[in-house]
Parts: structure tokens; sequence; C-alpha cells
């Protein structure tokens, strides 16, 4: 399908202000395809001609809406795109006289949403399904599938002004009801928690004002001060560059400087946070795991040991009020972390079949995976990925 011939498109902001924009594939006015978005197959490569970074998407299982990029674009701003659509290998179709017919449809609004924090729109990956929680009683609610628009009022995603932060799920490919079912529902359907295998709650960069540099002594409890940045941006006035440690100079493994102010200022400098860099990648945010994880093995939940828990193998969950999964090594934890998103995972991830799990000399995994051709990472949480989650609940959006 790769081979096939892309479409070539741009779009460009043309205002004064920042701009929210979505890109989506809709039927003609005169025209009703017969093929379902779902059965075809998408790879969406995304230039920002301004920086020239570019991202390369995988689209599968696309719902009704057609929704296939949306973000922040900068007054002036060109993004170049580059579409390849072809079959889903897997699509099963049936039928004389199908047919599938798109055109490209850009809308671009001055108000974001009905978030006007200007966090980043939360990139969500194959399968995933935005959600909201509503409350049933004090104690009490249910999850419900949110509008990935976040236009509806009624079916809100997201609003961190007030605190309400996108969410998302992974649900079982079939249980009360098939993913397939959920994907395609209306907005407000009840998301059961029996068919919930994973909850996540997106992250958005951004960038806070130092409250303890240098780590100055005896300052006060205090609110932290987050900005929310828009794409990839890095608008902070501290820039930190690693040292490499030796015997001979052992001290520190960054040295930070604030050339802006001329030394790092407390309640004045500005970072940001370093989350946001995953290696030589500048993520526009990042999803995090709700809840401890779990597992729905019943050999190792009835008879917690090393034995039954400690392998290679055991599909991981995130739900509420679940056993955590304990008794493993952190290499066997890491593994089965990284194994959420290769091919046939129980979450829907989409992975080539040629990914698979590195072993090295001693047949040990890794967590390395070649023929990676996804666009996720999943592995087990970093302290600085924790250090951003705990600013952003400490901070104005807390």
């Amino acid at each position: 399908g790769l081979g096939n011939e892309a479409l070539s498109f741009q779009i460009k902001n043309n205002a004064v202000e920042t701009a929210r924009y979505m890109v989506s594939l809709v039927d003609p006015d005169d025209y009703v395809s017969t093929l379902a978005n779902k059965n075809i197959r998408y790879q969406l490569k995304r230039t920002n001609d301004t920086t020239g970074v570019s991202e390369t998407l995988d689209i599968q299982n696309l719902d009704d809406t057609g929704l296939i990029d949306t973000g922040v674009i900068e007054s002036g701003v060109i993004m170049t795109y580059e579409l390849i659509m072809w079959i889903d290998y897997n699509a099963t179709i049936s039928g004389s006289g199908i047919t599938f017919s798109k055109v490209v449809q850009v809308e671009g609004m001055q108000i974001p949403n009905l978030d006007e924090s200007g966090a980043n729109y939360p990139e969500l990956t194959d399968n995933m399904i935005p959600v909201y929680y509503e409350a049933t009683s004090d104690t009490d609610g249910v999850w419900k599938k949110a509008d990935v628009k976040n236009l509806d009022e009624n079916n809100q995603w997201f609003d961190y002004n007030n605190y309400m932060w996108a969410n998302a799920v992974t649900v079982k490919a079939n249980g009360t009801k098939t993913r397939d079912e959920y994907l395609q529902a209306d907005l407000g359907t009840e998301i059961s928690m029996d068919d919930i295998l994973s909850m996540w709650v997106w992250i958005p960069r951004y960038k806070y004002v130092i409250f303890n540099g240098n780590n100055n002594n005896g300052i006060n409890e205090q609110q932290i001060s987050v900005v929310f940045e828009h794409g990839i941006d890095s608008t902070g006035t501290v820039v930190c560059t690693d040292n490499i440690l030796t015997d001979d100079d052992s001290n520190t493994s960054q040295t930070c400087t604030d050339a802006t102010n001329g030394s790092i200022i407390n309640n004045k400098s500005t970072y940001t946070h370093p989350a946001f860099t995953l290696g030589d990648e500048e993520l526009t945010g990042f999803w995090a795991a709700k809840f401890e994880m779990s597992t729905d093995d019943t050999t190792c939940i009835n008879n917690k040991n090393s034995t039954n828990c400690n392998k290679i193998g055991l599909n991981i969950l995130v739900k509420p009020n679940q056993d955590s999964l304990t008794y493993q090594s952190v290499s066997t934890e890491f593994a089965n972390i990284r194994s959420m998103e290769l091919a046939g995972n129980i979450h829907g991830f989409y992975q080539s079949s040629e990914a698979t799990n590195y072993l090295d000399n001693n047949s040990y995994l890794t967590g390395e995976i070649p023929n990676d051709s996804n666009n996720i990472d999943t592995h087990m949480i970093k302290n600085i990925e924790w250090g951003a989650i705990a600013y952003l609940s400490y901070s104005n959006y807390g």
C-alpha cells in the first residue's frame, strides 16, 4: 500500500492569531461512499515548512468523522501533507459496486474549542477512544464517549482551565460491545468498565516558572505557575545541557543557564519541562496511565508469586479497583509494557507483524522493537515524566 501515489496538499494560517485546525476526509457533496473509512489504511506525513519538522502518522479504524489531523498552527505557518491510502488487508468487503471517494476538508477556528487554555490537542493513536466522566452520585459515575473535536458541550472531552483533563481508553475487541461498535458509537455512549482495558490521561506540553532555582532553601510552599506551549515550541528562558559524569566530576548531571535574564531567577525564569523531549524527538504531550498496571492472567492474580507473575507475555491492563501486578523484575516488567504495542496486542494499537521484541545474546528481552512501524512508544514511566505530572497536578491547572 505504501507504494501508492501520495496526495499532496498544504494548509496555511493567513490570520494574525494562532488558530486551531482540523483536517478531515469527507464525502463530496454529490457522492456517498459505500466503503467505510475503517476499511482503508492511511499514512499521513505532516511537515511544518517553517521549522522543517516532519511527523508520519499511521491511521487505522478511521471513524465516520474522517478526522485525520488536528492541532494548532501559528500565524503565517504552512503545513505540507502527503497522504497515502490503501485497502486494509484485514478489511471484510462483500458485494459489488463498492466505491470510495473523498475530498480533503480543512476547518480553521479562531477559538480553539471548548478548551481555551491553549493546551496542545490530544493525539489519539489508533483504537483509543476519547472519554469523559459523568457522575451518577456522590461516589459513583460512568465513562462516556466524548466529542473528539471537543465542540459539543453535552459531550465535552476536556477543559484544562476548569481542571477537566483529556482522558482516553482502549477496549476489548469483543466485549458487551465490539471495539468497532464503540468506535462508531454516538457521542455520549456509555463505555462499560467490563470492556475497558486501559485508561489514559493526556499531559500537554508546558513550561513552568522556576520556583527553586539552584536548590535554594527556605522557600514557602506555593502553586507552580504553568503555561501551555503550542506544538513543539520550547519558549522557556532556561536551557539545560547534559554532563557526562566521570570519576573526577560527579557533582552534577546538567548545566542550566538563562541567557534572557542573565542567570536563573526564581519566580521569573521559565523552563520547558524536559519530559516533553524523548530522545531527539520533541513531543506535543504524552499519555500517562491513570492507574497502576494489573493483568488478566488468572494464575498470577489468584496466587501471586515470582513463578506465576514474573514471566514474559502477560497482558497489561490499566483500570481502577484491580490488584496491582507485583512480583515482576524490572526487566520483565519493561519487556511486558513494551509488548503492549506489538502486533496482535489486546489494546488494538497497530503494529507491523514484522516488528518483534529483540532478544540479546543471552535470550533476554531488551524492549527494543526492530521494524517498529507505528508512532507510539509504550514504556515504564520515567522519573522525569512522573515529575511533569506532579508539577501539573500542583499547578494552576491541578
